[in-house]
């Protein structure tokens, strides 16, 4: 397949054909499951979701950051709530959330009626809170 850019051109071989292919189709998912397969892009991928979380918890975890993971004093742990927690970790690191979720989620979470979203939010918070404790001593509240 050959490909020409406004400076250079190019032949693409391999599964870069393919990509190609599945982007000009508009199919994104397929360009991307394509590559996935590749090591070497499965490789470069894992390296940009980890320096995504590294960031994300960079912020998360800065003292000009207010956050309800850093609990400073007996006021703040009286209105605790597992939910507004969640929602930081949502807002403030999303990667590092639908991580934490992906984890803790399992196929069996439709047939049990008991385990919901709603009820893993505790566990979910506590494993984020830990794990930001460790990268920071002020990330308290876990």
């Amino acid at each position: 397949m050959h490909y020409e850019h406004q400076v250079e051109r190019r032949d693409l071989s391999g599964m870069w054909i393919d990509v190609a292919a599945a982007l000009c189709a508009g199919d994104r998912r397929r360009a991307l499951s394509i590559v996935l397969k590749s090591e070497e892009a499965e490789e470069e991928f894992r390296f940009a979701l980890v320096n995504t979380v590294v960031k994300e918890v960079t912020n998360l975890c800065s003292p000009n950051n207010p956050s309800l993971f850093r609990g400073a004093n007996l006021k703040d742990l009286r209105k605790f709530s597992y939910a507004e927690q969640h929602q930081e970790l949502q807002d403030k690191s999303p990667l590092l959330s639908a991580v934490l979720h992906a984890a803790a989620e399992s196929q069996g979470l439709q047939r049990n009626v008991r385990k919901t979203r709603e009820t893993l939010i505790p566990g979910i918070t506590t494993a984020a809170g830990i794990i930001l404790n460790c990268r920071s001593q002020t990330m308290n509240t876990h």
